[in-house]
């Protein structure tokens, strides 16, 4: 009986731990979303830096002036995905989730191995 309720506390434990891996993996396009608006990267395409490309053109005064309104703007805000209870979708942000994740692991394990054998 003890061999059972370990092997289903371990089917258990495997279940979450892929559907949370699963989740952050299904939030990358949102990420690269973000990366196309935001990334300031020279060997990255994104909104930033076409932008950017554009303030070399010769622009009549009043012309100028809204371009660099605009340039303020991209500069001041974060363009991209933002979820609720989750913020602004970075991959930085899904790295540091994935880590808190994979450190998460040893403890769960020994939690659940744990109550199968009490």
């Amino acid at each position: 009986r003890a061999g059972e309720t370990q092997t289903r506390s371990l089917i258990y434990f495997m279940s979450l731990f892929t559907l949370s891996g699963g989740t952050l993996l299904t939030l990358a396009p949102m990420c690269r979303v973000t990366e196309l608006c935001m990334a300031d990267n020279s060997e990255k395409t994104s909104l930033l830096l076409t932008a950017l490309q554009q303030g070399h053109r010769y622009m009549a005064p009043e012309t100028r002036s809204e371009y660099n309104s605009f340039m303020l703007y991209i500069h001041n805000t974060k363009i991209g995905v933002e979820l609720p209870g989750f913020g602004h979708m970075t991959f930085s942000f899904i790295i540091s989730k994935g880590v808190t994740l994979a450190s998460a692991i040893p403890i769960l394990l020994t939690m659940f191995i744990d109550s199968a054998t009490s």
